[in-house]
């Protein structure tokens, strides 16, 4: 797991100021029981993890690694019983995040952030849950392990 890669997103997320809060996870086993503070959460999971072949004959190895995260977004939904009233904060939920992390990288070693699919994980009365999933990949060699 890149701890760093996780606090980068986490960082650029609580910039954009439009979550009330944004947490590191390793997983959320259970939407239904997640009460959302405020009008809107996030949650940064690294999802998958899967390195390249060894690009090299000689020498030390060095690989490719891609990478992909989640942002998970909760929605507090309020007296919206199909959610229609709640597209629109759930759009914008959903831009803020793309604008934060779409085209960045994390430093020289690692590509730029691209879309990686996107899905209503749960709708509720009282809340939604989507996930941003975004791309990344990095070289590693012996002295850049994660």
């Amino acid at each position: 797991m890149s701890l760093a890669t996780q606090n980068f997103i986490v960082e650029r997320l609580k910039q954009a100021s439009v979550f009330t809060s944004v947490e590191l996870a390793l997983g959320v086993p259970d939407l239904k029981k997640i009460v959302i503070l405020g009008d809107a959460q996030a949650w940064v999971i690294e999802l998958h993890a899967s390195p390249d072949r060894n690009i090299r004959d000689i020498g030390s190895p060095v690989q490719r690694e891609p990478q992909v995260y989640a942002v998970l977004i909760g929605v507090r939904n309020y007296n919206d019983p199909t959610g229609g009233n709640s597209v629109q904060l759930l759009e914008s939920m959903r831009l803020a995040v793309r604008q934060a992390v779409f085209g960045l990288s994390v430093g020289e070693r690692f590509d730029s952030f691209t879309l990686a699919g996107a899905e209503l994980l749960l709708f509720e009365p009282e809340c939604i849950f989507w996930v941003e999933r975004f791309q990344i990949a990095h070289i590693i060699d012996k002295d850049n392990l994660l």
